[in-house]
């Protein structure tokens, strides 16, 4: 069924329920009126469904286990806005004390399989903010009306909450991901697919020297690989007082079931760490923590990945997709950047367009300076740079000391050979000494 197929049989279906509440609403008015048995007369709940849930009603019904008079008292809210007969039809059941609205009063005396258990703060309706209760000095009496984002949920259109679309929905790149990477993605998406659901999700913690991008990339990769919407939050944006905290977290574990969204906190410079912990430990949603070092969280089941640099063959790799064919006209320049400079993908890819901007016809020399510029840390504080001025013909040295700082300065060119082709890395002289 495509897209259009389904938002047409979807309103179908919805409306099949707002009729349903309508009719059944229309009997009990007539038989207060008569002066008849109001139990005997209550809305009748939808017969059970022997296949899986297909439509939005359903859906959202078994995603927050709602009961049949659950799931009536939010058709109800929504028949409100849908069918504007309903809403004469609660001011004559309730007489002319009340308004146009439903309220739980009206429910617990016209639908079936009614259970004061529904009406509590505790309860799926009001924890997960799926109907709004008016103020008012008789819970009973109190007006419910059915949230903004859950009725368009209802009718097929499904969206980030208003209230959230401050943060930022990452997918992953075009690029090909290093290996390295792709691996640790996959892995974090099988854990989600075959974590069984009544188990919580552990937290995810992505960390390690690679920077946030290539942390951020693993995840909306896994994300992808899982069919999950990722979004990112800053640490340091997290809600500050414990009401707002509260509140965000309530409307994101909602977010997350409605969208299977998943959370990405970034708290590599996180100033007030404690309001971060606090969201990770009580949000009952899919989350991913990324920082250097791994988080201490105490009351969640957490997983750690490090997301390590590609080794120098994928780095190479990374940088002739960059380059395109322009890398087979470097004549070794492309291994001796990779060695040289530990840059992520996207950096590379800024250092590539940088270069070509500004390098003309020496494309190597530009993309060293460029190179250089992205690697080059702050040191503003505690040194001054000093900028090269002078070149070899400046240096007054005899022949014979020119010829060593020259072959000192090959060898340093040509590291690369020695240390990834020929095997003269720390790692791999370890591994070879090992027994």
């Amino acid at each position: 069924m495509n897209g259009h197929d389904w938002q047409d049989a979807n309103k179908a279906d919805l409306m099949q329920h707002v009729a349903r509440i309508r009719d059944g609403l229309t009997r009990f008015v007539a038989a207060a009126k008569d002066g008849k048995r109001l139990a005997e007369v209550r809305v009748a709940a939808s017969p059970p469904r022997v296949d899986a849930p297909r439509y939005a009603v359903d859906t959202l019904a078994a995603a927050f286990g709602l009961s049949p008079f659950e799931r009536d008292i939010l058709v109800l809210c929504a028949a409100i806005e849908l069918d504007s007969s309903v809403a004469v039809l609660c001011r004559e059941a309730q007489g002319s004390q009340q308004g146009p609205w439903p309220t739980f009063g009206l429910a617990l005396a016209a639908l079936d399989g009614a259970h004061w258990t529904a009406l509590t703060p505790a309860a799926a309706l009001r924890r997960w903010r799926l109907i709004e209760l008016a103020p008012g000095d008789l819970l009973n009496a109190s007006r419910l009306q059915i949230d903004e984002r859950v009725l368009h949920y209802l009718t097929g259109v499904s969206y980030i909450d208003a209230r959230l679309q401050w943060l930022t929905e990452l997918t992953p790149s075009d690029r090909e991901a290093a290996p390295v990477h792709a691996e640790t993605a996959a892995r974090i998406a099988e854990i989600w697919r075959s974590t069984p659901s009544s188990e919580p999700l552990p937290v995810i913690q992505l960390c390690g020297d690679e920077g946030a991008p290539s942390r951020r990339a693993v995840a909306a990769r896994a994300c992808a690989a899982a069919g999950m919407r990722l979004f990112l939050l800053d640490g340091n944006d997290v809600p500050q007082t414990i009401g707002e905290r509260e509140a965000f977290a309530r409307l994101w574990e909602r977010e997350s079931v409605l969208t299977r969204a998943v959370l990405l906190i970034e708290a590599d410079d996180v100033e007030a760490k404690r309001p971060m912990t606090s969201l990770i430990e009580s949000i009952a949603a899919t989350l991913i923590l990324s920082a250097r070092e791994p988080r201490r969280i105490l009351s969640r089941p957490t997983l750690r990945f490090d997301v390590a640099r590609p080794p120098f063959a994928q780095q190479v790799t990374i940088w002739r997709a960059a380059l395109g064919p322009a890398a087979v006209d470097l004549d070794g320049a492309v291994e001796s950047l990779a060695a040289q400079f530990a840059l992520e993908p996207d950096a590379i890819d800024t250092a590539v367009a940088q270069a070509r901007a500004a390098g003309g016809d020496d494309l190597p020399r530009a993309l060293w300076r460029t190179c250089r510029a992205q690697a080059r840390t702050r040191i503003d504080e505690l040194a001054q740079r000093i900028e090269p001025a002078a070149a070899w013909d400046d240096l007054v040295l005899a022949d014979a000391q020119k010829d060593i700082l020259r072959a000192m300065t090959a060898q340093v060119k040509r590291r690369s050979l020695v240390y990834e082709d020929w095997g003269f890395t720390c790692a791999v002289m370890a591994r070879r000494m090992s027994f």
